[in-house]
């Protein structure tokens, strides 16, 4: 038997309202009295709803229809049928086995005693426990009017319940977005779930006209935009009248099966419209309406202060390594290569999304401590002496002292990269000689990104390898210069790496492109890098 529970009923209804009548189910072996109960409450109708009756003449078949209709609002149940316990086993089903804690149980019994009265009540959330004689044709009917009255409060009370569950899921899921883009989309799709009952598919084309982003700049003066194809769109285009007039109120709005959700800081925000083509009876008072309202708006003038914050990040990184570029006379672009090797390579490593994102942003400031090497040292031609090389090495030394015991989480990171990234798996790097595992991951896949780029570019010191060269030296420095591991996948993916030094040599982004391609915190910056300190060609 399906085991049905009181969840499934409040998704099928969240209001009395939706039900179009009372089931009522008389178990009992005696055709007498089914006929008779029958009599007596034809015609009762109870909040203009009608009885829908059914019939059954044991306790396995009354568990049968119980658990193939999960709308039944009373059961007339006796006690004695084929055993002496039957109808307290049948009670015992519903509340236990199909967890239905909202349909309502009056027991009937002709013979009384056999068991404690407030024992049963209590254990089966009985309404009633009866004499069959005790309940003449008034007192049934005034039975039946409480019982519905009851399970209507009960099924309203789990509804309003359930609602709330499920604002406090979607306040808990968009914790986990880490945009406020990526936080619309989930919304959106949310409330068409709980609405519908069904899942929208994952793409943009069932959310366009469903999301807009809005801009009050009066009283009654919005502008909206298609959030998700784009495109200024007039109030009079709107799918709905009720999307403008929820931003002008400032408020969530359900009517006629439709909802609006309004998400805002101030005079801007998001509004959704949610139109679904079968509404299970999902219904929205207004109070659960004006909490979901408060929720979302709460939620999105987090990620919006977030945004700010990360885009405001962006600048300062910009601006640092735009310092460090000053000082160099290679290309600027090796920030923005190195920022778009790191990413690559940490994601095909499995790294979380938010560290991938982390490490892409910190990645342009791995040689900020050049910007104290003198002149005559960072953009000397030729070789440099004992004396110069360990001068050069304290860059990573300085850039980690400029960086680190910062309380921006970006900060930290890159103070980590620029320390590590000099590092070699066998040990023999600088500054601290560590080896292996002992180096952050960090460390070790910026290590890679940065003497790839190095050897596949021109210096004051050098020119470029040829990438056949470059691909065999990788091979060769796997688990001495490089992680093992990570040196496979990047040689395992040599011509992705390639390709992004191409594009961006080409100029086929500019730097605000990148800026925004790669989340921003790689800006120009210029690099002499250490891969080859001398112009032997040898990785130091």
């Amino acid at each position: 038997m399906q085991k049905i529970n009181s969840a499934d009923q409040i998704f099928r209804f969240s209001s009395v309202a939706q039900l179009k009548e009372w089931k009522l189910l008389i178990v009992d072996d005696e055709d007498d009295v089914h006929r008779i109960t029958r009599l007596a409450l034809t015609g009762l109708r109870y909040d203009g709803l009608k009885i829908k009756f059914l019939s059954a003449y044991s306790g396995e078949e009354a568990c049968k229809i119980l658990s193939e209709n999960n709308d039944i609002a009373l059961v007339l149940l006796d006690v004695v049928m084929e055993t002496d316990h039957a109808g307290l086993d049948v009670a015992d089903y519903v509340r236990n086995d199909l967890h239905n804690d909202i349909v309502r149980i009056v027991l009937r019994t002709g013979q009384p005693g056999q068991a404690p009265e407030d024992e049963i009540l209590d254990r089966y959330d009985i309404d009633d426990y009866r004499e069959k004689t005790d309940l003449t044709a008034q007192k049934l009917r005034t039975l039946a009017r409480c019982s519905f009255n009851s399970y209507k409060d009960k099924l309203d009370l789990c509804g309003i319940t359930r609602k709330i569950i499920d604002i406090n899921t979607i306040s808990r899921g968009l914790v986990n977005c880490e945009t406020v883009h990526d936080g619309a989309r989930y919304v959106y799709q949310t409330l068409y779930r709980m609405i519908s009952g069904e899942e929208l598919p994952d793409n943009d084309e069932s959310l366009k006209g469903h999301i807009f982003s809005f801009l009050k700049s009066g009283p009654n003066k919005v502008t909206f935009v298609d959030y998700i194809a784009g495109g200024s769109v007039p109030a009079d285009k709107l799918p709905d009248p009720i999307i403008e007039q929820s931003v002008i109120e400032h408020t969530s709005i359900f009517q006629d099966g439709k909802l609006t959700a309004i998400s805002y800081a101030d005079f801007h925000g998001i509004v959704f419209y949610v139109n679904a083509p079968n509404n299970t009876g999902y219904v929205f008072e207004k109070y659960i309406a004006d909490l979901l309202q408060e929720t979302l708006s709460t939620h999105y003038r987090n990620m919006y202060l977030n945004d700010l914050i990360n885009r405001n990040q962006r600048e300062i990184m910009y601006r640092i390594c735009e310092v460090v570029e000053t000082r160099s006379k290679e290309s600027g672009v090796h920030v923005k290569r190195v920022s778009a090797y790191c990413e690559l390579l940490a994601k095909l490593y499995g790294m979380p999304s938010k560290d991938v994102e982390l490490l892409k942003k910190a990645a342009p400031l791995h040689d900020l401590g050049k910007i104290a090497i003198p002149d005559q040292i960072l953009h000397k031609p030729g070789k440099l002496d004992d004396y110069e090389w360990q001068v050069m090495k304290t860059h990573a030394q300085i850039g980690y002292e400029m960086l680190k015991d910062s309380e921006i989480e970006l900060f930290n990171v890159a103070a980590e990269v620029a320390f590590y990234h000099h590092e070699k798996w066998n040990g023999k790097g600088y500054p601290n000689g560590l080896s292996g595992e002992s180096i952050p991951i960090t460390g070790r896949i910026t290590a890679i990104a940065d003497v790839f780029d190095a050897l596949a570019s021109d210096r004051c010191y050098k020119k470029k390898w040829p990438m056949d060269k470059i691909y065999n030296l990788f091979k060769k420095e796997r688990g001495e210069h490089f992680d093992p591991q990570l040196c496979d996948l990047f040689i395992e993916h040599f011509d992705d790496f390639v390709a992004i030094k191409e594009s961006l040599d080409s100029g086929e982004f500019s730097s605000e492109d990148l800026l925004n391609n790669l989340s921003g915190a790689d800006e120009e910056e210029e690099e002499v890098t250490l891969c080859e300190a001398s112009k032997t060609e040898k990785v130091q």
